[in-house]
């Protein structure tokens, strides 16, 4: 037994790290939920051939066929069930890391496959990839798979020559059909296999290329409408000039402490002996090549076509960057092998868990908790006393989260609930206006997304003023408003208000010629325009001074009573930097209820974490622009800065506060 250990010692330690693997991605494999990008696949599988599935399910996503006709069958079989549904790419992330090994231990010994394995098995990126079900964990899979019959036909032609090539074509074509970055990623691979393939197989590895593409011409006419889609730069930000030391920091679970022990291993790996001779040192230069070259071409393109770069797109590169860092460890020690696997295991594992709260945050659906939690609220609270209010993503075109909402909804209960879609139409704030207006209730439930409406969270809370309970989850929020002063307050952590009754700090001075004193929303005063006003009092103040830039949002918010024939005005904010405007927006009084001779609330909102402030202490401006020269009263001007949400975009969250 002794003996089988010593001869089976490297393999006992890879399939150690696989079953660890293995365990932290299934783990609590049904409660896994689903995300928005997981269901919007889902829903394009209900249709009745495939035909249509390939116009109305492919055509308009932006990705090759490969995973949306794979779901189409497989939810034929499974449902919407999450363990039956995620598990094939549960199982790709673990294969993936088999691979990784096996590749890394052909070309640059056992120690570096331990360590690549190792960060590929336990690191949050690859972990949480694999746990959805998007084209991410298969094309991790599938482009390893094609490098793993590469390195058999470039380097061991005379051995199952016409197998291997199968496995090539298959693996490519099927990379091909994956993902856009893995059609490149295969193209990239392909273009050197010609440096490296010997003279008498080039013809065989020219074919193989010549397949590759060939099976590739059904997809040309589904690209070029893909193609003509130009990325998702409606909402994907152009990436900034750090955004690779960015990814760099998030690939090691935005931790100081996995950093350094991953450096501190590689450094360790030069040093103790005995040593492995390196075979191949320039595929070491190979492997940041296909790393790096990716990674340009979707930066540049971002930059200057369309943004398609995101920390999702690299992970079919991230184990190239791996190989071309633990390439340079020279060591064959197993005992080193030990501590390197195990001294990895501990801190990614314990970073995953207690500082990146991997479990505790991921699982928890904002689509699901939401709607639990609505169940549950208006049910506890006094006689049912509960209107709730959910909220969805402004742009959401195809009404997404409305079926998501609706599927949850069927899962626990039916409530009766106001959707709230494309809430910057005029059509949309004033009956939310109207039934808050009408409702004689004491509390108000609202559940809204990351990609809601800010402006409705201040407008329920103009209605309801005080804060019972606020839940915080990746990707959304359910707060509890009441009429009633006995809860909580409120979470506003700043609040600047002119109310026109003196001067006020960081307001500017106001001609008292448009004092108003004989009516007022509050106090004695309120300001008037009229035609020949076009500005009137305005805010200013740093950022850094009232909020926190990554975290907060700002509403703003102030009192109109239009006079005689009223049509528009608007409530505008900006952030300017050294001149430079980095935000202007603005909120149109005629969205808003606007009854003549009545004092009526207009708001207005900055969500901070969704605007570029790095490195930046920008100025906020806040005005009235009485554009169509209007005549009008305001009062109750109020600038506040609301706690935000630390975990809505948690993945690329560096802190976690929750």
């Amino acid at each position: 037994m002794k003996q089988f250990f010593k001869n089976n010692a490297d393999n006992i330690l890879l399939i150690c790290i696989l079953i660890i693997a293995f365990i932290l991605r299934a783990y609590r494999l049904s409660s896994i939920p689903f995300m928005h990008d997981e269901f919007s696949a889902l829903l394009r599988t209900q249709y009745n051939s495939f035909n249509e599935l390939i116009e109305k399910g492919v055509m308009i996503d932006g990705h090759p066929p490969l995973i949306q006709v794979f779901l189409f069958y497989w939810v034929k079989i499974f449902g919407f069930s999450e363990a039956w549904l995620k598990l094939p790419f549960i199982v790709s992330g673990i294969v993936a890391v088999y691979l990784a090994y096996k590749i890394a231990t052909d070309w640059f010994g056992k120690t570096p496959a331990v360590a690549i394995a190792s960060l590929l098995a336990y690191l949050q990126y690859p972990i949480f990839y694999s746990q959805i079900i998007r084209p991410y964990s298969s094309g991790l899979f599938l482009i390893l798979l094609f490098v793993y019959f590469w390195n058999k036909v470039i380097f061991y032609s005379d051995k199952k020559r016409y197998f291997n090539l199968i496995g090539f074509v298959i693996s490519g074509s099927l990379c091909t059909y994956n993902h856009h970055f893995t059609l490149l990623q295969v193209a990239i691979i392909g273009i050197t296999g010609i440096f490296y393939v010997k003279r008498k197989d080039l013809f065989f590895y020219l074919g193989a290329g010549v397949a590759i593409f060939l099976l590739y011409l059904p997809n040309i006419s589904i690209f070029k409408a893909q193609l003509e889609m130009k990325g998702i730069g409606g909402w994907l930000g152009k990436p900034e000039n750090d955004f690779i030391l960015e990814y760099l920091y998030y690939i090691v679970n935005y931790s100081l402490i996995t950093a350094v022990s991953v450096f501190l291993i590689f450094i360790a790996g030069f040093f103790i002996k005995p040593f492995f001779i390196i075979q191949r040192k320039s595929l070491i230069w190979v492997s940041l090549a296909w790393f790096v070259i990716p990674f340009l071409t979707g930066f540049f393109y971002s930059k200057y076509v369309n943004a398609v770069l995101q920390y999702s797109v690299l992970i079919f590169a991230f184990p190239f960057l791996l190989f071309g860092i633990f390439g340079w460890v020279k060591s064959n020690n197993f005992k080193f092998r030990i501590i390197t696997a195990i001294l990895i295991a501990f801190v990614c594992i314990s970073t995953l868990i207690f500082e990146r709260k991997h479990y505790k945050i991921f699982y928890n659906s904002p689509y699901e908790q939401i709607v639990k939690e609505a169940v549950f609220e208006s049910d506890s609270l006094i006689s049912n006393n509960c209107l709730v209010v959910f909220s969805m993503a402004i742009h959401d075109t195809a009404n997404t989260s409305s079926k998501i909402f609706n599927y949850y909804a069927d899962k626990y209960k039916k409530i009766n609930v106001i959707n709230i879609y494309d809430a910057d139409k005029p059509e949309d704030f004033k009956p939310l206006q109207q039934t808050f207006t009408n409702y004689k209730g004491n509390y108000i439930y609202y559940g809204y997304l990351a990609g809601a409406s800010c402006e409705v969270y201040p407008l329920i809370q103009h209605y309801f003023p005080y804060i019972c309970k606020t839940m915080n989850y990746y990707g959304g929020n359910a707060v509890i408003f009441s009429k009633k002063t006995i809860s909580s307050g409120n979470d506003y952590i700043y609040n600047s208000e002119n109310s026109f009754e003196g001067k006020v700090s960081n307001w500017s001075d106001y001609n008292v010629a448009f004092l108003i004193d004989s009516i007022a929303s509050n106090g004695k005063f309120s300001y008037g325009f009229d035609s020949v006003s076009e500005w009137g009092p305005s805010f200013s103040d740093t950022l850094l001074k009232i909020a926190n830039k990554s975290v907060n949002y700002i509403d703003i918010s102030v009192d109109v009573m239009p006079l005689g024939n009223f049509t528009n005005a608007q409530l505008v904010s900006s952030i300017e930097q050294d001149k430079l405007n980095l935000l202007w927006s603005s909120s149109q009084f005629k969205n808003f209820l606007m009854i003549s001779g009545k004092w009526n609330t207009v708001v207005h909102s900055i969500k901070l974490p969704d605007i570029n402030l790095k490195n930046t202490n920008p100025l906020l401006n806040v005005y009235i622009w009485n554009c169509e020269k209007q005549n009008f009263l305001i009062d109750n001007f109020k600038v506040r800065v609301r706690k935000g949400n630390p975990i809505l975009y948690w993945i690329v969250n560096k802190e976690v506060k929750n």
